[in-house]
């Protein structure tokens, strides 16, 4: 009974088995070659400029143009002034320069304004006229000087000396005769100031004067030059009442 079970059972085994290797026998599929293909060339990206929007301006009316009008600078205006000094004798030989403008030099002699007249002391080595103008000078200004108020024609014409480092300020230097050592007590001269281009810049008066010494013996006025007096006439037997007669000389 044994023996029965297990052929049955080997049996059922074979037809399992043939049945499962007919059936289940796995297909292999035929390779199918895959055309390659070509590489593609990808661009770059670029940038790419975005035009701005174009605005439209309208048109205007363009102003017609007009001159501008430049003011030429001036200087202030200083007050202007007449001054200035004498040499005397002992000064000869002396040379006046720009620093004796603004410190007269030692043992000089101050004009003094008389009645609106600048007066200078004489005899001298040399007088100095000093003008300070309103306006700055400039080259070529002379200074004239006439015999008699109203003349038209100057007998003394002399250049004016600039200061370097003030236009406003010019100087001259006076050594004529008839200026320095007149043959007078006293003389008073009109004068006149032109710049280059013949207009007048100033206009007035000068006084020369001599110290005067006194009159002499007999009320007469010394001589101006030597300050001699006149003298008592020996001959004379009775003199004047109203002469005092000098006292005798020791000889």
């Amino acid at each position: 009974m044994k023996n029965r079970y297990r052929s049955i059972f080997l049996l059922i085994l074979v037809s399992f088995l043939a049945g499962c290797s007919g059936g289940m026998a796995p297909s292999t599929p035929e390779s199918t070659s895959v055309p390659a293909l070509p590489p593609t060339h990808i661009p770059l990206p670029t940038n790419t400029q975005t035009a701005l929007p174009t605005i439209t301006i309208p048109p205007t009316d363009t102003p017609e143009p007009t001159a501008t009008v430049t003011e030429v600078p001036t200087s202030t205006p200083m007050p202007e002034k007449l001054a200035g000094f004498s040499l005397p004798i002992p000064f000869a030989g002396y040379t006046v320069s720009a620093k004796d403008i603004t410190a007269a030099p030692f043992g000089s002699i101050t004009a003094n304004d008389t009645n609106g007249i600048l007066s200078f002391q004489i005899p001298a080595f040399s007088c100095v006229l000093i003008f300070t103008f309103g306006q700055p000078a400039s080259d070529g200004y002379v200074v004239r000087f006439y015999q008699n108020p109203g003349d038209q024609t100057a007998w003394l014409e002399t250049s004016l000396h600039l200061l370097p480092d003030n236009p406003h300020m010019a100087f001259v230097v006076l050594t004529q005769e008839y200026i320095i050592n007149p043959p007078y007590w006293e003389v008073t001269y009109p004068f006149k100031v032109f710049a280059a281009d013949g207009s007048q810049k100033w206009s007035g008066k000068l006084r020369f004067f001599r110290s005067f010494p006194g009159l002499c013996w007999e009320g007469s006025v010394p001589d101006p030059i030597t300050l001699a007096c006149p003298k008592a006439d020996p001959k004379e037997r009775e003199p004047h009442p109203d002469i005092t007669m000098p006292p005798p000389h020791n000889n």
